[in-house]
């Protein structure tokens, strides 16, 4: 069964269960670095409980949206906001069917960006006692989980200390330090380099390799990336960095040679994330690069833009008062780090949940500090 899993998991998974080794041969090699580890090991601690995937899928959304409840019931307990607004935070999490199948699936890491980090958000605007405690685990567990989190862990982190006022705000830092030290660590033990930012991964550079590609706005969004054909295609390696390094010089050069071309592909790339209401070929399967309108993007790109106006709004009374919203900086960081790298990249539908429901819950917010609600 979790050889079946995509998106380079289901050998490594399988793997760690059978041979309790982490790591893929895939790609003709033995790569280490392929994956992030935290769904990897998810999904191989619960095989040694059972290997029935009712069970793994059932008791992985048991606690992650145990854990979203118990972050909203912080937020509402602690700002000592009305019960009915506890019921909308769920209501929101769960109305729209795509946001829920993305929540519920097992099968990319995208699940738990979904879920930690509007988990992170809620832990910011809440004030119980151990919520740098909290926010140093959420910070630790996105770094291991995806690598378009790099920047969100820096950034967030770097705010906290710079924002809060607790004796214990640099913790979030030091688990960040942690983070990158355990994985750069196991990197350069198994691999002889340490793997971080751009080389978090090794199959980055190969990723990259269909967005750095003249075909790239022939394909992105309504075509599958997947499709556009290299002229290296079949080219073997010998090793996982041979593999990272030969992409990574390919996409140098090409983004020294077609820098415009490759502005004028982040500007397709804002349209899907802002304004765009069709589903991206990753959720349509389509090879051919017919539309399909994804009736969860009406809501959640309403809200999104929203959310962003009434921010600058907010931002613009702040310069006037010369007096600045704790909640506006840190979400406005959120948005930021959260958009660039899919920006650098490619976004997809599933991509954008986790910033969908932070925008949501800054509304919910700034609605009861706006009308009182808030204690």
């Amino acid at each position: 069964m979790v050889k079946n899993i995509p998106f380079a998991y289901g050998d490594l998974i399988h793997n760690l269960i059978y041979n309790n080794e982490y790591s893929t041969d895939r790609w003709g090699f033995k790569m280490y670095l392929s994956r992030l580890p935290i769904l990897p090991f998810l999904i191989y601690i619960l095989y040694q409980i059972s290997a029935n995937i009712y069970f793994i899928v059932i008791m992985k959304n048991l606690f992650f949206f145990s854990l979203f409840f118990s972050a909203a019931y912080f937020f509402i307990k602690t700002n000592k906001i009305n019960i009915k607004f506890f019921i909308l935070l769920i209501v929101i999490f769960f109305y729209n069917p795509y946001n829920l199948i993305v929540f519920s699936s097992f099968l990319y890491a995208d699940f738990l960006t979904t879920i930690l980090v509007p988990c992170l958000f809620l832990t910011i605007l809440s004030s119980y006692r151990i919520r740098w405690l909290v926010f140093s685990i959420l910070i630790f567990i996105l770094y291991l989980s995806k690598t378009n989190m790099f920047f969100l862990t820096f950034f967030l982190s770097l705010i906290f200390y710079l924002l809060e006022k607790c004796n214990k705000k640099i913790i979030p830092l030091i688990s960040l330090i942690i983070a990158i030290s355990v994985w750069g660590t196991f990197g350069y033990l198994k691999t002889g380099k340490f793997p971080i930012a751009q080389s978090l991964i090794t199959i980055n550079s190969w990723g990259m390799s269909h967005v750095l590609n003249k075909e790239f706005k022939n394909y992105y969004p309504y075509k599958s990336v997947d499709q556009i054909n290299f002229e290296d295609k079949n080219k073997t390696f010998s090793d996982e960095w041979q593999f990272y390094n030969f992409y990574n010089n390919k996409n140098k050069k090409y983004l020294n040679d077609n820098k415009i071309e490759y502005l004028k592909d982040i500007k397709i790339k804002l349209k899907f994330i802002f304004i765009d209401f069709y589903a991206s070929a990753s959720e349509t399967y389509s090879n051919d690069g017919s539309k399909k309108i994804r009736f969860s993007n009406i809501p959640n790109k309403i809200f999104f833009n929203i959310s962003l106006i009434i921010f600058l709004v907010s931002f613009i009374k702040s310069i006037k008062n010369r007096k600045f919203s704790k909640i506006d900086i840190y979400f406005i960081f959120f948005v930021m780090s959260y958009i660039f790298p899919l920006l650098i990249g490619w976004a997809t539908c599933k991509h954008l949940i986790g910033i969908f429901l932070v925008s949501k819950i800054y509304l919910i917010f700034k609605f009861c500090e706006k009308y009182k609600y808030i204690n």
